[in-house]
């Protein structure tokens, strides 16, 4: 990958960052937008925390040549995220927002120390049946992302 491609890649992560930032804000941490949950606005950024941690790890085994096993995922992914729900109901906002960040920071230098000639080198990951190159992994994260920060702008504009 090019360092233009991935200046690109890293500015796209962060405009993203920046957008979704700015509507937790204005939704505030006890925004509930998943009725049928109870999940709210800080659920939602502990998740996507959650996810982002389980990718860096992905890398960091990756660059390792070993394969990520996700501790407490065979027991499927809604028991696993509600778990890790359950894990983070007494964070405090500042707490979440403080994790976000620092595994967003970890994430970019992980993809930073990637070497340009492994950029295309597919891994195994455990959202996709097949190995994809690190940057199909950052754009998942990103679709995911989009995702639940639109739910959110979707209750927001539904008050």
């Amino acid at each position: 990958m090019s360092a233009e491609a991935k200046q690109a890649l890293f500015d796209g992560m962060d405009e993203r960052r920046q957008r979704a930032l700015a509507i937790v804000e204005q939704a505030g941490p006890d925004c509930v937008v998943h009725l049928d949950t109870g999940w709210t606005v800080k659920d939602l950024v502990a998740h996507l925390t959650l996810w982002e941690r389980v990718s860096l790890e992905t890398l960091l085994h990756a660059s390792r040549g070993e394969r990520y096993f996700v501790e407490g995922l065979n027991n499927g992914l809604d028991a696993f995220n509600n778990a890790d729900r359950e894990r983070c109901l007494n964070f405090s906002m500042e707490q979440v927002m403080a994790d976000w960040a620092d595994i967003r920071e970890q994430l970019k230098q992980a993809l930073a120390d990637i070497p340009d000639v492994s950029w295309e080198t597919p891994i195994k990951t455990i959202w996709a049946r097949e190995p994809i190159p690190p940057a199909q992994l950052v754009k998942g994260m990103g679709v995911h992302e989009k995702h639940h920060i639109s739910e959110i702008e979707a209750v927001l504009n539904s008050a």
